[in-house]
């Protein structure tokens, strides 16, 4: 079963199936002809192309069910992927793939899909940035099977469309026009001359002009849990109308190693103070408890993701389950308080970063946020207080270093700061040494911060704290490029703390980079999952 990936992997919402499920008829039409096209992702689960990670697809396996490779049943080739779940297991299976973000032109889809059960429900979607929810740069498009027919969602309606047939291959084409929001369908039945399904000029899922596309999503029934349903996808391919450049990939699966994270949310702060980016539910107070609610994960990603602008709805209380209210509406008050930051007007920023810590006390990110507006305020002496307070909760989070260094800067004193910091730690304050070791690291000054952390693993060796000491340890050693240290470092660090899925991926780049492709495909996989059967 896949690991955490944050909030990508959040169930298909079902609000447009609560409105209606009334079989409305559609006409034929011809298919529009694809142009010339720049290919985003391809996959005809074949050959070795079928890598796991953050920038190819994440695997699902719901208990008692399955995604996995399989010869039985394929389109093309040898091979195709076999998503089979099992009803009341209180999960889902599901195969999710992500593509270089599209906001215009036209996005193609096409893929091959045959179901062992019509009668059983199956979800295909092609979405956006803010994911499996109807909205803007939510889903663009949805085909289901419904009581053995497929159903499209359009303009927030299910429509019936064609009949589905059992162990029969049906070929599927989407043309998506991104700019006006619609798209045209087609749907081949394997033996039939002529589509059984030929729309043109669709609106789209939640008929939203401009809204992006970069996720795409084969999965069970993840709202009901009331399918028995197997069935087999083949031949996967995304393009795009546009001349494109897809970045390669760097590692499998992935375009970057965790070593550019740091970098990247320092160059966020170069320009002025701007919130840096939630990264997990626990960073904004909310845990398994508030949202199990699917409606409450969807809310969530409405809210997230808009991070330039205000466009999700405010949170009511009669849609909202009550034990999630105030997270949410904490987090709704955070994203508009980002929003003030980036505009500059700080001390706005301020109010709403607090009243989002008052309704979410336990939201370590909204301390962290209003830390920044202090220092855009220029109150550094406050600033300085806020993050004194919240620092035993960070860690070695880069994005704690990265606001330390902000205020260093804003006071014209990093030099004294780090020496007032350094001077706390060899007095073994443990919140000092972490704060030193990342303003060290911020200087890029690595041989020092692994120095200093090497031997605060030693201070608290059989501590609860001694695994991070070594995991920041092993971050110097990757900067230094003494890779195999690195490697060392982190597994101690794993062993100390197994379930710590920074140091799992970590241990996959460290493993990439000294060429173990075995290791390296072993830790990425626990994380995101594979394709295997188990």
């Amino acid at each position: 079963m896949a690991g955490r990936v944050p909030l990508a992997a959040l169930a298909l919402g079902a609000a447009a199936f609560a409105a209606a499920r009334a079989a409305l008829p559609v006409a034929l039409a011809a298919p529009r002809e694809p142009p010339a096209a720049t290919v985003l992702v391809r996959y005809g689960f074949d050959d070795e192309t079928v890598a796991t990670g953050p920038d190819t697809f994440a695997v699902f396996r719901a208990a008692h069910g399955g995604v996995a490779l399989t010869s039985t049943f394929r389109k093309s080739g040898y091979r195709a992927v076999e998503i089979r779940d099992v009803a009341g297991n209180g999960d889902f299976s599901e195969l999710q793939g992500y593509f270089p973000e599209q906001r215009a032109g036209l996005v193609f889809a096409h893929f091959a899909l045959l179901t062992a059960r019509p009668e059983e429900e199956l979800n295909v979607a092609l979405a956006g940035p803010r994911r499996f929810q109807l909205g803007k740069d939510g889903i663009a498009f949805w085909l289901s099977t419904r009581d053995g027919r497929f159903v499209h969602v359009s303009d927030s309606i299910p429509k019936k469309l064609a009949p589905v047939r059992g162990f029969v291959w049906y070929v599927v084409d989407v043309a998506y026009d991104v700019d006006r929001g619609v798209y045209d369908l087609t749907i081949q039945e394997e033996g039939r001359a002529e589509p059984i399904v030929a729309l043109r000029d669709q609106p789209g899922a939640a008929r939203q002009p401009a809204s992006a596309v970069d996720v795409f999503s084969f999965i069970s029934d993840p709202m009901e849990d009331v399918s028995d349903v197997t069935y087999f996808v083949d031949d996967v391919v995304i393009t795009t109308s546009r001349d494109v450049t897809v970045p390669p990939l760097v590692a499998p699966g992935r375009r970057k190693l965790f070593v550019d994270a740091f970098a990247e949310y320092r160059r966020m702060q170069d320009a002025q103070p701007r919130c840096l980016p939630a990264t997990s539910l626990e960073d904004l107070g909310m845990g398994p408890h508030e949202t199990a609610d699917p409606g409450v994960l969807a809310m969530l990603e409405d809210i997230l993701a808009s991070a330039t602008r205000a466009e999700w709805r405010e949170p009511s209380k009669d849609a909202t389950p009550p034990v999630a209210l105030a997270g949410v509406r904490a987090a709704a008050q955070w994203r508009r308080g980002c929003v003030a930051l980036e505009e500059g007007r700080a001390a706005i920023a301020l109010e709403q970063f607090d009243g989002a810590a008052g309704l979410a006390p336990r939201g370590r990110i909204y301390a962290l946020s209003a830390a920044l507006a202090l220092i855009a305020l220029g109150r550094n002496e406050e600033a300085e207080g806020r993050l004194e307070a919240i620092a035993g909760d960070w860690s070695d989070d880069p994005r704690f270093a990265i606001v330390s260094a902000r205020l260093a800067d804003a006071r014209g004193d990093v030099a004294g700061g780090q020496e007032t910091l350094r001077a706390a730690a060899q007095r073994g304050d443990g919140r000092a040494a972490a704060r030193y070791y990342s303003s060290l690291l911020w200087d890029g000054r690595w041989r020092e911060a692994g120095e200093l952390a090497a031997a605060w693993a030693r201070r608290t060796a059989g501590a609860a704290e001694s695994a991070a000491w070594l995991e920041r340890a092993g971050d110097a050693a990757f900067h230094l490029r003494e890779i195999a240290a690195a490697r060392d470092l982190y597994e101690e660090a794993g062993r100390a703390a197994p379930e710590e899925a920074s140091i799992v991926l970590k241990l996959a780049d460290v493993a990439f980079v000294l060429g173990d492709l075995d290791s390296e495909r072993r830790y990425r996989e626990r994380y995101y999952g594979t394709l295997d059967p188990p």
